[in-house]
């Protein structure tokens, strides 16, 4: 009798615990670049990087001597919240000879527009 009364007390206890209210996190915000920088498809010998803040809605970059034609075989190498995405995804090689128009996506649906603008002054 003992047995089976401390059976139901234990899974007494386990119900009453087991059943607490769901916990709720608020969704991140976080939706502002991190890092960036831009590589010849190549070769990762010669990195380019933004003259502007990451806070900036257009993010120049001056790539010396760079022709234009060249600018079309680039890699992008980007950071951003772990939480938060970018569209459209960047992949593999990609064409930087006009600006580049972006979003950074929080987890909450925040959006962010990035305008990669690559020049080159010779």
């Amino acid at each position: 009798m003992k047995k089976q009364y401390l059976f139901f007390k234990l899974a007494l206890m386990i119900v009453i615990f087991g059943c607490a209210k769901e916990q709720s996190f608020t969704k991140s915000n976080k939706n502002i670049i991190t890092y960036l920088e831009l590589n010849y498809a190549d070769t990762l010998l010669t990195p380019f990087k933004p003259i502007d803040e990451f806070t900036s809605e257009i993010l120049r970059i001056e790539a010396k001597n760079v022709p234009k034609g060249r600018r079309s075989n680039m890699k992008i190498n980007i950071t951003i919240p772990s939480s938060a995405k970018i569209e459209p995804a960047f992949s593999g090689i990609n064409d930087f000879s006009k600006p580049y128009i972006f979003y950074v996506i929080a987890e909450n649906g925040d959006k962010r527009k990035y305008i990669l603008d690559v020049y080159s002054v010779n």
